[in-house]
């Protein structure tokens, strides 16, 4: 698991602009038959994995001993789910969805304000 952690964090270099790994990662055949693992939460009930469907479909949300698709649930972490289907076995990482370009999408600055000096008024002597 560690060496995955490590894996994927120099997959993410610290400075890129979208700090996501390169495109085209290989997605095994089976893996990419399930829905994408979106995350990992934790309740008090029990971890929870939550695998997004492509498209706008709506979150499943699975635990331990839980079915998705043919496969079975049989262990949640942080980091990953194990399933197994037979005597095939998968290991699936949390994937990010694919986020709009890379670029400066921010507002333009605010223009400075303006010069709110005020002159001083002009030196009278005093009368005499």
């Amino acid at each position: 698991a560690r060496a995955q952690w490590v894996t994927e964090v120099l997959a993410r270099p610290l400075f890129a602009p979208t700090r996501r790994p390169a495109a085209g990662a290989a997605v095994s055949s089976a893996e990419a038959s399930l829905p994408r693992l979106a995350g990992v939460i934790g309740t008090p009930d029990g971890t929870v994995a939550i695998f997004q469907p492509e498209g706008d479909g709506k979150p499943v949300l699975v635990r331990d001993g839980d079915h998705l698709g043919a496969w079975d649930v049989t262990r949640i972490e942080p980091d990953a789910v194990y399933l197994e289907h037979g005597s095939e076995r998968m290991v699936l990482n949390p994937r990010f969805a694919a986020g709009p370009p890379p670029g400066p999408n921010l507002p333009a600055p605010n223009p400075p304000p303006p010069n709110l000096s005020v002159p001083a008024p002009p030196v009278v002597p005093p009368r005499r």
